[in-house]
Formats: structure tokens, C-alpha cells, sequence
């Protein structure tokens, strides 16, 4: 798991990781913030999974949903995926299906890669102890 975490102009702290794993950034940087107690809360749950205490957790945040299980987190956003078929018609005129597919070519398709990522439970472990000590520097 590849991040970097700094204090950006405004001195506020900042987390980015590889491009595959980029929502995790958002997660540390808006959701964890420098909350030492919401971080700590976290590694206790992670701490829970590993002694199989708990078999998952959820957390929800304002724009994702983390899951933590034994052996690895997901970061699930909250968007839904988008597709052609959640814009049915009514209509059966050629111009009016003309229009149909002008309109399903703008709409944004999202994978669930898209929607999606995860790590193992031990690198996310390892990165959100880094993020604690890096927030806990001052």
C-alpha cells in the first residue's frame, strides 16, 4: 500500500495513496481527520477482528462506507452505479429512441471498480498508525 501523508498550504493534513487505493486518502483526510480518539476507535475494532472476537465492522461516513473484516478493508462509496436501464421510456417513435440514445451516451457509466477499493486488513492497520503518529506530531 503506497501513500504519502504532508499539510497542505492551508496546514491541514492530508493523506494520498496509489491511484487504486485513492478513496482511502479522502477517508484519512476527511473522515479520520486528526480525530485521535475515531482513529484509536479504529485500530481497538481492528485489534477485535484480529483476537476473531468480531468476523466485520462497519463505519459509515459521509460519503463512503468503511469494512473492516478479518482479512481486509473495502472502502465502498455511497454513489450508486449508473446505467441506460434507470432511464426507461415510454415512447416507440425512431426520434424519440434517437434521442433515447443521445442521452444514455451522457450518462456516466461507473464500474464497481469505481466504487470500490480495498487493502488488506494489515497494510490498512499499518497506514492508519502512520496517519496517527503523523497527526499526533504537533
Amino acid at each position: 500500500m503506497e501513500y504519502d501523508f504532508y499539510r497542505d498550504a492551508n496546514g491541514i493534513y492530508t493523506a494520498e495513496f496509489a491511484s487504486e487505493q485513492e478513496s482511502f486518502g479522502y477517508w484519512f483526510t476527511d473522515e479520520f481527520a486528526t480525530n485521535k480518539h475515531k482513529i484509536a476507535e479504529v485500530l481497538n475494532t481492528i485489534v477485535r477482528l484480529e483476537k476473531k472476537e468480531i468476523q466485520q465492522h462497519v463505519i459509515q461516513g459521509k460519503t463512503h462506507q468503511l469494512l473492516l473484516e478479518r482479512l481486509e478493508v473495502q472502502l465502498i462509496d455511497n454513489a450508486q452505479p449508473l446505467n441506460a436501464q434507470a432511464y426507461p421510456t415510454s415512447s416507440d417513435s425512431d426520434e424519440d429512441e434517437e434521442q433515447e440514445d443521445k442521452a444514455e451516451q451522457q450518462v456516466p457509466v461507473l464500474s464497481e471498480d469505481a466504487l470500490i477499493c480495498g487493502c488488506g486488513l494489515v497494510d490498512f492497520k499499518q497506514a492508519l498508525t502512520a496517519w496517527l503518529r503523523f497527526v499526533s506530531e504537533d
